[in-house]
């Protein structure tokens, strides 16, 4: 009686792959947070290089230079919304299968039977699926000198994510060069005042 239920679960069982599409920021940048228990750092990679250059079997964060696969970094938001939408495929793909062997035992019934019975199917609300919102914009982008990968940090990154260059040189020049142009624009902010005594 519910042939096409049976053949769906099967197919289930042997695994299947659930398309997702990952949002990425206006600029193009795409989240990610390292899997390290105690860093957790959050930063972007410009999907571009993400996908293009980025190794999946290795990536290193930017902060303390962990190397991990590339599907173990997502975000906690990211990984709800990969879960809701693989949830929401499964029970798509049973409702139609309900559906149609509803229709199957709708149709085998004979109307001259002393007594009929029918079936029907109505599935639950389907589930909205968000996307998690790209996190807060990023205060330094940043460019690999060795493999021009582009990623973002809040804060001083010393690692490429593609490649595991050292940039920590770089980037305190960069930090050098920010402070002076600061006190070049607002002088005042340079001074200390001299306590009185």
């Amino acid at each position: 009686m519910f042939e096409e239920i049976r053949r769906d679960l099967l197919r289930l069982e042997g695994g299947v792959k659930v398309p997702v599409r990952m949002p990425i920021d206006d600029d193009g940048y795409f989240d990610r947070q390292c899997p390290d228990e105690q860093c957790h750092a959050l930063f972007k990679v410009l999907f571009a290089d993400w996908k293009d250059n980025v190794s999946d079997a290795g990536v290193y964060c930017p902060i303390c230079r962990r190397v991990a696969s590339a599907t173990e970094w997502n975000t906690p938001e990211q990984f709800d919304y990969i879960k809701n939408v693989a949830v929401a495929y499964i029970k798509g793909r049973i409702g139609r299968a309900l559906e149609a062997d509803a229709r199957r035992f709708n149709a085998r019934q004979s109307p001259q039977a002393f007594f009929s019975l029918s079936l029907s199917y109505r599935p639950g609300a389907r589930p909205v699926l968000v996307p998690p919102a790209a996190a807060e914009g990023m205060r330094q982008n940043h460019e690999c000198d060795s493999c021009h990968c582009h990623y973002a940090s809040i804060g001083a990154a010393f690692f490429c994510p593609c490649c595991g260059t050292n940039s920590a040189e770089k980037t305190f020049r960069a930090s050098l060069d920010a402070a002076e142009k600061s006190d070049t624009v607002n002088p005042s902010h340079s001074r200390i005042p001299h306590s009185k005594r």
